[in-house]
């Protein structure tokens, strides 16, 4: 999503700390700094209308005095602990010490709190984007965004972000 909108003409808030890598070859977007947002809220007045990716447990910790644009992005929750596992024994690095279905639970609970919580605060507006809905047919969704955002953005260019071929995970979906 950071992709698309910084190519649909959105600047975008990232330090590049983050190098490509076999997981995410396009890059990953990020601004380290967002992770102390809880210990130093100030940060904010950095970002100064550039978009930032703040994962989704740094959500509550977002100061109240400021209004946000929230495009939250849903995978299929087995999608996700799919993805960690395979990146976590690549790396070879420690994951959370959880059974998968407790972790596949524990991911759902947490998505369904954010998303309540969100809905209940009035300085926040939510665009929910389902990624594999988004990678199978990204124009319809791409123009949602541009519309959540102001109109202004280039979909055209937003469009080929899109790479079918990076859905690595894919859910099996039930007959």
């Amino acid at each position: 999503m950071m992709q698309m909108l910084q190519a649909g003409g959105l600047e975008v808030m990232t330090d590049h700390d983050r190098a490509a890598d076999h997981d995410n070859p396009e890059g990953y977007f990020e601004w380290e700094e967002i992770k102390r947002i809880k210990e130093n809220p100030e940060i904010l007045a950095e970002v100064g209308g550039r978009a930032v990716k703040v994962v989704s447990a740094l959500i509550p910790a977002l100061p109240p005095m400021h209004r946000y644009r929230v495009i939250f992005m849903t995978r299929p929750i087995t999608e996700v602990v799919t993805s960690q596992k395979k990146m976590i024994e690549r790396r070879r690095t420690r994951g959370a010490n959880i059974v998968p279905d407790k972790l596949t639970e524990a991911l759902i609970q947490h998505r369904d709190t954010i998303l309540r919580g969100l809905d209940a605060l009035p300085n926040f507006e939510v665009l929910e984007i389902d990624y594999p809905q988004l990678v199978a047919a990204p124009m319809p969704w791409i123009e949602k965004v541009n519309e959540f955002l102001g109109g202004r953005l280039d979909i055209e260019k937003m469009a080929t972000c899109v790479k079918p071929a990076l859905h690595r995970n894919r859910a099996i979906a039930a007959a």
